[in-house]
């Protein structure tokens, strides 16, 4: 009699456990993005220009972090809005995939991105002026909420969004899209849909070309 009480006294613990372990996993999921924030990009440019320059990048990629500073972006800023004004746009796309810190600074910058497509250019670009020792010694959410509020963006609301994982999936979302497209590493940039290198004329001669076509 008392083997089985005891039996039924473990199977009641095993069941309890698992119902814990299964609340503890769906309470545990980031939240849902829906369709229309998970499409959302950082533009540069007129949203609906006819040519789009991809660059597929990584905060803790020092090659990306070397164009930047060599003053490369600032270039394919001055010419769309200048030669190429309403023609072409630019999107950075992020594909975490070199540092252990990558997959938290790329939330953090969706983050910056619900604040609006400034503040995200504000984050990203300072961001990438950083050295990579620093990047790499920002391993936690209080470090981008104390860099948000350096750079004088809302940093409450940084905080808010890190602690809820809000762009958990969003940032699953970019690396999956780059995964599709078979994007071989970073810093990668794209005409439309063709890759280039990171060289001013050789980007000048494809918008040349998709324009034409």
């Amino acid at each position: 009699m008392a083997t089985k009480r005891n039996f039924y006294i473990a199977l009641g613990v095993v069941v309890t456990l698992v119902v814990i372990a299964a609340i503890y996993l769906i309470l545990d999921q980031p939240p849902q993005v829906d369709a229309a924030r998970l499409a959302l990009d950082p533009v540069i440019g007129e949203v609906d220009a006819p040519v789009t320059i991809y660059q597929f990048g990584a905060y803790g990629c020092y090659s990306c972090r070397a164009t930047h500073q060599s003053g490369f972006n600032a270039q394919l800023e001055e010419l769309i809005a200048t030669e190429y004004a309403g023609q072409v746009k630019f999107v950075f796309v992020n594909f975490p995939v070199i540092s252990a810190n990558d997959p938290l600074s790329a939330e953090a910058a969706q983050c910056a991105l619900d604040q609006g497509q400034e503040v995200f250019w504000s984050f990203h670009n300072s961001l990438f002026v950083v050295s990579n020792e620093t990047y790499a010694q920002m391993r936690g959410e209080d470090d981008y909420v104390e860099f948000a509020e350096r750079i004088g963006i809302d940093a409450d609301a940084l905080d808010e969004c890190l602690d809820n994982d809000t762009h958990e999936r969003t940032v699953d979302h970019h690396e999956q899209r780059a995964n599709r497209l078979n994007v071989p590493g970073t810093a990668i940039f794209y005409v439309n849909d063709r890759q280039v290198q990171p060289d001013i004329d050789a980007i000048r001669e494809l918008i040349d070309t998709e324009l034409a076509n």
